[in-house]
């Protein structure tokens, strides 16, 4: 059977805090004063006893104290580890020790925190810990353990964790190896910083300085683009009209009539083009209105089916009571053609494109606070990671001659100039969305918080 141990009130604590042999000298120097008194008494005699007994109790209650004090004394956390685990917690850094021929590994409570883990739990060994890290991690830190073994050296690791409830890390650790008198590797040492923040701002910077990149390439091609458009068009302007006095002097009957025709139209089809030039340069005018993109989609519907064909079916699936945005409609109805022909191009066979919107109470993406998300989702192969840094460049096309490489980077441009963003994601197995995002409508937020 296990002995009790003695836990101090908190009264004895007190009573205890000091030093603890003052106490216990000052009783040990009464027992001994004791001891000599009743040496001189006759040893036969019942005060002699009655002596020895009184010296041998004050000796036991000595020691007792004394005993007692050190109780009170491992009782408490000590001071230096106290602050020492305020330290790591502060600078999220936790420490580990692995006995390698047990292969057990001690961490203190940080280092418990920051991998998600119940206390108990912290007697891990190195595969259980391994389990831990992230998979595209693991056999590189796997390595770094082996040949940290092996060599004796010290070793530094960079990778992700995944707790226990899902959650995922980022960690630095740093690790030495101890070995014992015969110089085998007796245990390692090591120390383990959450970095989790540092990495999720460096992304998000990353990010925000593609995104500048971007609408700076986007400004200048946009620019160039909308000159060479007007002076095309001036050229267009005359091609047109020297064709309609042409027509106005032929004969009804003559041949030459289907000929110009198709001239006019060529230049129709050009005056398309270069509005399309121009839209990626800011010189087009925006007439924002308060636009319900519900309504926006459901008109544009019969517009959308013809462009996909018969083996394309398209869904749409709006959000009820979605949030008003503030938007040209005319450039809005052009983006989210644009995207549904593009979702359309992308599938080979027989597929769906799916239009959906919804409401977006917090930041997500390239846009902050509450705004409104318009979807256009496909289930066509998905972007290869080659192209998908051009997506949105003008006149990067993967169609051939058939492709103007204009679509996407004037959706861009359009959105932009509406205060929006756009994006999109894609998977290797198939199936790509394209999100267009838009702040919800300023005078219809405060209308409702007020």
């Amino acid at each position: 059977m296990s002995r009790a141990r003695w836990v101090p009130s908190a009264l004895a604590r007190r009573v205890l805090a000091g030093s603890p042999f003052v106490p216990a000298g000052a009783i040990l120097l009464l027992a001994l004063l004791w001891v000599v008194v009743t040496v001189r008494l006759p040893p036969a005699s019942e005060t002699a006893r009655i002596g020895l007994g009184v010296s041998f109790a004050l000796l036991a209650a000595a020691i007792a104290w004394i005993g007692a004090r050190f109780a009170v004394r491992r009782s408490r956390p000590e001071p230096r580890e106290a602050l020492r685990a305020e330290a790591e917690a502060l600078a999220h850094v936790g420490r580990w020790e692995w006995e390698v021929p047990e292969d057990r590994f001690r961490w203190t409570e940080e280092m418990v925190r920051i991998h998600g883990l119940e206390p108990e739990r912290e007697a891990l060994g190195l595969d259980a810990y391994l389990s831990l890290v992230h998979a595209e991690d693991r056999d590189r830190v796997a390595r770094a353990f082996r040949e940290g073994l092996e060599s004796g050296e010290p070793f530094v690791y960079r990778a992700g964790i995944v707790r226990p409830d899902g959650g995922s890390r980022h960690v630095f650790v740093k690790a030495r190896v101890e070995a014992d008198e015969a110089g085998q590797v007796a245990r390692m040492y090591g120390v383990c910083q959450d970095r989790t923040g540092d990495v999720e701002a460096e992304r998000k910077l990353r990010a925000r300085e593609a995104e500048l990149e971007q609408a700076r390439k986007m400004e200048a091609v946009g620019r160039l683009a909308a000159g060479v458009a007007h002076d095309f068009n001036n050229l267009l302007t005359a091609i047109r009209g020297y064709t309609d006095l042409a027509r106005a002097r032929l004969e009804p009957e003559s041949p030459l009539h289907e000929a110009l025709q198709e001239v006019r139209d060529a230049t129709d089809r050009a005056a398309g083009l270069t509005r399309r030039l121009t839209a990626l340069g800011r010189e087009e005018e925006t007439r924002r209105e308060i636009v319900d993109l519900n309504d926006l989609v459901r008109r544009m519907e019969p517009v959308i089916r013809p462009h996909l064909g018969s083996r394309i079916r398209l869904e749409t699936r709006p959000e009820v009571d979605l949030w008003p945005v503030s938007a040209d409609p005319g450039q809005l109805e052009q983006v989210v053609l644009n995207l549904a022909v593009n979702a359309a191009d992308a599938i080979a066979g027989e597929g769906r494109v799916t239009i959906r919107t919804r409401n977006q109470p917090e930041t997500r993406g390239a846009l902050s606070g509450p705004h409104v998300v318009l979807e256009v989702s496909d289930t066509g192969p998905g972007i290869p990671e080659e192209i998908r840094a051009h997506v949105f460049e003008p006149f990067f096309t993967t169609k051939g001659d058939e492709g103007t490489g204009l679509g996407l980077a004037t959706s861009y441009a359009l959105v932009r100039r509406n205060g929006g963003a756009i994006e999109f994601r894609t998977r290797e197995e198939g199936g790509t969305t394209f999100l267009l995002r838009l702040p919800r409508h300023v005078a219809a937020l405060v209308a409702e918080r007020s």
